[in-house]
């Protein structure tokens, strides 16, 4: 079930959502919906997704989100307003604010820099976890 919802986190990143309204990635992707796609109510949805990825579900988004966007800005053919379109920001400040929160700099920033080591989470602990074996069984 968690590996459903992965695959439609990481489709949904890789979608070009610059012509759609400006909520659409957050619609597509709330805990709400994910819920339904998993068939998981949402509280145990957040409890067994970081438990598996050893992330919180919002923070796991916003973290594919933003290296996708970091690849995009390292190729060199995408201004931040379009890489902000493209993976779903509402505007192109609240793509800035979100990647220097991120990352510690600015898209500019990035451009010559590697990514951070700290944009890796911790291991996952979905090996050791019988209540995730059980549950999702």
């Amino acid at each position: 079930m968690i590996d459903t919802i992965l695959h439609h986190i990481n489709l949904m990143v890789q979608c070009d959502w610059s012509c759609e309204p400006s909520d659409s990635f957050n619609c597509q992707n709330s805990i709400s919906k994910l819920s339904e796609l998993s068939a998981i109510s949402k509280r145990n949805l957040h409890i067994v997704f970081k438990s598996y990825t050893g992330e919180y579900l919002h923070k796991y988004i916003n973290r594919l989100r933003l290296e996708y966007a970091w690849g995009m800005l390292k190729s060199g053919n995408y201004t931040n307003e379009k890489i902000a379109e493209h993976i779903g920001f509402a505007n192109v400040t609240a793509f800035y604010n979100a990647f220097k929160k991120h990352f510690g700099q600015t898209p500019a920033q990035s451009k010559q820099a590697p990514l951070p080591l700290r944009t890796t989470p911790s291991e996952p602990k979905h090996r050791s976890n019988s209540f995730i074996k059980t549950t999702l069984s």
